[in-house]
């Protein structure tokens, strides 16, 4: 393959969050036994010099839950031996949380015939104390999370079919988690 003169603008390897919720770009993804392929992110910093913004992109192909809702700081997912070939998806499990950058989800699914139908459900709370609230939804969807609104768990169930999951930060250059509050969230059983 011939390079062009824009290789530059092509991002040909995305980063992965690690353990300590820093980025990597690694040389070989690895997500066998996986349910997800965990947060790639195609456009932050760590890719791009000067990105302003963050675009982290999930395929999910199993029921999951994101977001343990019980603890804060975030806690550790146990490390996989290694280091340049990470196993995505077994970093921060991100608890719910607030910031000061606005964030959306982007729900899209995959049947080329329907593809408003998601192909699994979805549980996303949304706020925090009296106005802490489940939203669900199967089909393809955008959520919206403007600055300062408490998000997460998220959990998916019912899955048919893989589906796409974008994450898009466009103000943000680095994430930056306020905590919110626990009170009335599900807890993950393991």
């Amino acid at each position: 393959m011939v390079k062009s003169r824009y290789e530059k603008n092509l991002i040909r390897k995305p980063a992965v969050i690690k353990q300590d919720g820093s980025e990597m770009i690694a040389d070989k993804i690895d997500g066998r036994g996986r349910k997800d392929t965990g947060s790639l992110t195609w456009f932050s910093q760590t890719v791009v010099k000067d990105a302003k913004s963050i675009i982290e992109l999930t395929i999910i192909s199993g029921d999951i839950f994101v977001g343990r809702g019980t603890e804060w700081p975030p806690k550790k997912v146990e490390a996989q031996p290694g280091g340049k070939t990470p196993v995505v998806g077994q970093g921060v499990d991100w608890p719910a949380h607030k910031h000061d950058y606005e964030e959306m989800f982007l729900f899209q699914g995959t049947d080329p015939n329907d593809p408003l139908d998601l192909g699994a459900e979805i549980e996303f709370w949304l706020g925090e104390d009296e106005t802490l609230e489940k939203v669900e939804f199967n089909t393809s969807t955008c959520v919206h999370i403007p600055i300062g609104l408490a998000h997460f768990p998220m959990k998916v169930k019912n899955l048919k079919r893989p589906f796409v999951l974008i994450t898009f930060m466009p103000k943000a250059t680095q994430r930056t988690l306020i905590p919110a509050s626990l009170k009335g969230r599900p807890i993950r059983k393991e």
